[in-house]
């Protein structure tokens, strides 16, 4: 008689049920605390929460098919969602760092030149500047000849070109006559101050980064760089510009510093690039969502 109960039961539907039903809880428990970040763009957020609903609506559309006789069960295919539902529950959500993730090359060379890996943003389209004396970021048109604008690894960052225009209280800014990197401008600056160097020369700077080392760096140079992504962490990006600082020995990879120096213009391979020279470096809190976004 229990025999025949069960078989009553559509395992394959109950399955799929508890499927849809694991990965909206394993999503919502992410939003709710925020870890979210940790693995994709906040603009996806609307995006994810309906897909939550639309994997509980389907999930009780799916209940009617619970009780429906079926043949033979077939687990197989079932266990390519099982394993990594209960790996994600498993598995505590961290952010990504050099010593966690292959971080790749980080480009300094203007597009059309040599190639080389050290820092400097990935970007397909020049973006807002900055006049002097702290006013507004002017839109500026596309220039493919541009030496500060620096080549492109993957095909995603064709949204990068949104950064040409930015709503009024989003432009760029000095302040008291400072170049300040923050977690919701990192990129807009790195950008700008590549695409438009010269405006730049002699600025003072702050930015808070972490340690990156990279073996075709000097042993007085690092970059204060920060992770870019632009949907998800299967795009994550190390961005920065280099730094120039005496003891640079001394820092730890990965450590988070902030770094105020002065923004110079040096040839690096037979190309003019913007770096930091640094006045001073002290330890630095890591954000609370140590990512940056291009938006």
């Amino acid at each position: 008689m229990r025999y025949r109960e069960c078989a009553r039961i559509n395992i394959e539907a109950a399955l799929r049920i508890l499927i849809l039903l694991g990965f909206a809880v394993f999503f919502s428990s992410l939003v709710q605390s925020g870890r979210i970040q940790l693995y994709v763009n906040p603009r996806i957020l609307p995006s994810l929460k309906l897909g939550i609903l639309a994997m509980v609506l389907i999930a009780l559309f799916t209940l009617k098919d619970v009780f429906r006789p079926q043949g033979s069960v077939r687990i197989v295919p079932y266990l390519f969602f099982i394993i990594p539902l209960i790996l994600a529950f498993l598995l505590p959500a961290r952010s990504m760092n050099s010593s966690t993730m292959s971080l790749g090359d980080i480009a300094i060379i203007p597009q059309g030149k040599q190639s080389s890996s050290v820092a400097g943003p990935k970007s397909v389209q020049r973006g807002p500047s900055v006049k002097d004396g702290g006013q507004d970021a002017a839109e500026k048109g596309s220039d493919s000849d541009n030496p500060g604008k620096v080549e492109v690894n993957s095909s995603n960052y064709e949204a990068l070109a949104s950064l040409a225009t930015q709503p009024a209280d989003r432009r760029l800014k000095l302040q008291n006559d400072m170049v300040v990197m923050d977690d919701g401008n990192y990129f807009r600056w790195l950008k700008e101050i590549y695409d438009n160097m010269e405006t730049y020369r002699g600025k003072k700077i702050e930015v808070v980064g972490f340690v990156f080392k990279d073996k075709q760096v000097k042993a007085n140079e690092f970059v204060p760089a920060r992770l870019l992504m632009t949907c998800c962490t299967a795009d994550l990006q190390t961005v920065g510009m280099l730094c120039r600082y005496d003891n640079a020995k001394s820092l730890a990879r990965d450590a988070w510093v902030k770094v105020t120096g002065t923004i110079k213009i040096i040839d690096y391979k037979g190309v003019k690039i913007p770096v930091i020279v640094a006045d001073s470096i002290v330890n630095a809190d890591k954000p609370e969502n140590e990512y940056v976004y291009p938006f």
